[in-house]
């Protein structure tokens, strides 16, 4: 409990990522997600299970209609913060077969950068 998770995913699909998501929200880890707005990158039915389970999720649009290609989690529990990121792709591919990069930090000042990207890309709407 007390534990908070924002994910900026440019992909998120497959039965094995989405079910972790949702299982750490019946866990009570308050997750919100902006996610990308092509539907071939975040398919519908994805959407629909994670709003189903209660989860927030909102597409974000690029003023210029760019890719939204941002892929990290900022992760807060009991005053601590950590950042993941990298180029892990969240889905059940790149989980099982790609070769991605994904790095964890506590580093205060890279946190606090991803938290203002996750602040501008909140408000550019979907």
């Amino acid at each position: 409990k007390g534990t908070r998770l924002r994910m900026a995913a440019s992909h998120l699909k497959g039965g094995v990522v989405v079910n972790a998501i949702i299982r750490m929200a019946r866990q009570g880890i308050e997750i919100e997600i902006l996610a990308e707005p092509t539907l071939r990158r975040v398919p519908e039915k994805v959407e629909q299970q994670l709003i189903h389970a209660g989860i927030p999720i909102r597409r974000v649009t690029h003023p210029g209609h760019l890719p939204m290609h941002n892929k990290f989690v900022l992760a807060e529990k009991n005053g601590r913060r950590w950042v993941i990121f990298g180029s892990f792709n969240w889905t059940t591919r790149s989980y099982w077969l790609n070769h991605e990069v994904g790095a964890i930090s506590a580093n205060g000042r890279l946190f606090d950068a991803f938290a203002g990207r996750w602040e501008i890309l909140a408000a550019q709407g979907g």
